[in-house]
């Protein structure tokens, strides 16, 4: 049977309808659960912050304002970091990072000096670096990162030296970061975490691409393709198919690049990678010549960059959309990708702006 398109919009609202009265509901019975499982005597600052914890993910507005009324008791430091934190949690799932960090800084400010608070210190501290990364202020990052690793400990540090040796990537700091990553890889090796240590190894394969080092890039990168023990097996491997495309690009051998990052999308990439496989494969034909297969790829590109307003900024895809159209003689659409591309970057500009601002 198939629908007329007024019948799909019926269905799709009323679709809408029971999802928000599904999440409504849930929220009323957490609640409900939440009282009837604890003693009268709990503070209510403490009612109030953990039913916000529980509503995380399931109703994010919800849990802000509960977050909000703990502030407006005004009970001290011990609660208020834990409001701004849970509040920047639930903005960062809403996909407003400028607030998910005035509220991660007002968490940082509040937290107590105290050795029983060091692990929500270090994720506080590690959160802000990674918005401020997001903006490319890589020298803020790097301080906020460095403080995160003051107070975990030898187990725990392979992932901050993981974030730490990307920001020393993107600054160009090639060898540092190397070293940073292979130290990072010794220590996930060494306690035996094996989803890290795929991490870290396409990390450290993406500097030696940077370096030159192809080859050593690519045996890296193939022995994790090889190692079917890694948890999440299937994501890593296309990570690592994508980073191997990346290596054949560097190369510019971008036949073998657009064979190599059309594996990688058969993989479970990340929203990220997924953008920029798309992305490379579309500029690999524009290398080409190809630009009518270029324009296909970018133009997937572009639309899944638009609905996934989460990843980080790279609007390089307009600009090559606009080389594609404009050698196929398609001078108002090439006009249009321009537009779109300086739009896109006064924008990234202004947050940017902002992040120095709240700093």
């Amino acid at each position: 049977m198939v629908l007329s398109s007024n019948k799909i919009k019926v269905v799709k609202i009323k679709l809408a309808k029971v999802k928000y009265l599904i999440r409504h509901y849930v929220v009323f019975f957490v609640i409900i659960i939440f009282y009837s499982c604890h003693d009268d005597r709990i503070k209510p600052e403490f009612d109030l912050n953990s039913i916000s914890e529980s509503l995380l993910e399931i109703d994010n507005d919800s849990a802000i304002s509960l977050a909000n009324k703990s502030l407006d008791l005004n009970l001290g430091y011990e609660h208020d970091y834990y409001s701004h934190f849970l509040i920047s949690y639930a903005y960062k799932e809403k996909n407003d990072f400028i607030r998910s960090l005035k509220h991660l800084l007002l968490a940082s400010d509040k937290i107590p000096i105290n050795e029983k608070f060091n692990s929500n210190r270090t994720s506080i501290n590690k959160n802000i670096g990674r918005i401020i990364e997001r903006y490319s202020e890589y020298d803020l990052s790097l301080k906020y990162y460095q403080q995160a690793l003051k107070y975990v400990d030898e187990r725990q540090k392979s992932g901050l030296l993981l974030n730490i040796g990307h920001v020393l990537k993107e600054k160009d700091e090639l060898e540092e970061a190397a070293k940073t990553y292979l130290n990072a890889l010794n220590l996930a090796i060494k306690y035996n975490q094996l989803t890290r240590k795929a991490m870290i190894s396409n990390q450290l394969a993406l500097v030696r691409i940077r370096i030159g080092k192809y080859e050593s890039a690519r045996n890296l990168l193939f022995s994790i393709i090889s190692d079917d023990k890694i948890p999440k097996y299937k994501k890593y491997a296309g990570r690592a198919y994508h980073n191997i495309g990346h290596s054949f690009m560097e190369q510019r051998n971008y036949k073998e690049s657009i064979k190599i990052y059309k594996k990688a999308l058969k993989f479970k990439e990340t929203e990220s990678e997924k953008f920029v496989s798309l992305m490379d494969i579309g500029q690999s034909f524009n290398q080409l010549g190809i630009y009518d297969s270029a324009l296909v790829y970018l133009e997937l590109g572009a639309k899944y960059y638009q609905s996934h307003p989460q990843l980080p900024k790279n609007f390089s895809v307009y600009k090559y959309l606009q080389n594609s159209s404009i050698n196929l003689g398609n001078i108002d659409q090439s006009q249009n990708y321009l537009n779109l591309y300086f739009k896109e970057n006064d924008s990234f500009e202004k947050r940017k702006n902002r992040i120095n601002e709240i700093n």
